[in-house]
């Protein structure tokens, strides 16, 4: 998957994510979408939702969709919703 640039967000890497999900631990995992699950991690001192975009061997993924979600996410500000603040690509 290539990167995708979302307006004022940060883009981390894998090993970051492992770090802040404790290795993506059971532990962690908060929800589940139709599109992956969800997982509690830290950032410094703050608590943050990490969302994991399953890709299923052979499916193509679709950008267009995938890109349509990044740039709601990255606007959206709501007390009931999580503020899109990085992407791992």
């Amino acid at each position: 998957m290539s990167a995708f640039a979302v307006d004022g967000s940060a883009q981390y890497s894998y090993a970051s994510l492992l770090n802040m999900t404790n290795s993506f631990s059971v532990q962690n995992k908060i929800g589940r979408g139709g599109s992956g699950d969800v997982y509690l991690g830290r950032i410094g001192s703050s608590q943050v939702a990490i969302k994991v975009i399953r890709v299923i061997h052979g499916m193509q993924v679709d950008d267009t969709e995938f890109r349509r979600e990044l740039s709601v996410l990255s606007m959206c500000r709501h007390e009931k919703h999580c503020a899109l603040i990085g992407i791992f690509g």
